[in-house]
């Protein structure tokens, strides 16, 4: 119950694009390179993208979340994107602050 309550308000710490970009990415279980394969957005742009020093135009946020396989929302928008979480959070490390958008079967 208690690490439920601090993945809860380490989603909703997730006010930047690059760190949504990058959480998501990890979730899927997807390095720069592979998601860069995925989506035809090159690696350069992708780190530039989670390092927060640009953001993407909005027929590259359809490729990365096409890349992602997610709905574009989740990436662009932030209160859809802690809504997802919250619906869909299992696995949280309280110790690493690493956590999973989808469940585990």
């Amino acid at each position: 119950m208690e690490a439920d309550i601090v993945a809860l308000l380490a989603v909703n710490s997730f006010t930047k694009f690059g760190k949504r970009l990058e959480s998501l990415r990890k979730s899927k279980n997807l390095t720069q390179s592979k998601l860069c394969l995925k989506s035809g957005i090159s690696k350069n742009s992708i780190s530039a993208y989670e390092g927060d020093k640009r953001y993407p135009q909005k027929a590259t946020l359809y490729k990365l979340a096409k890349g992602l396989d997610i709905d574009k929302l989740i990436l662009e928008d932030h209160m859809a994107f802690c809504e997802n979480a919250v619906e869909h959070l299992c696995n949280f490390d309280v110790e690493t602050g690493e956590f999973s958008l989808f469940r585990e079967e």
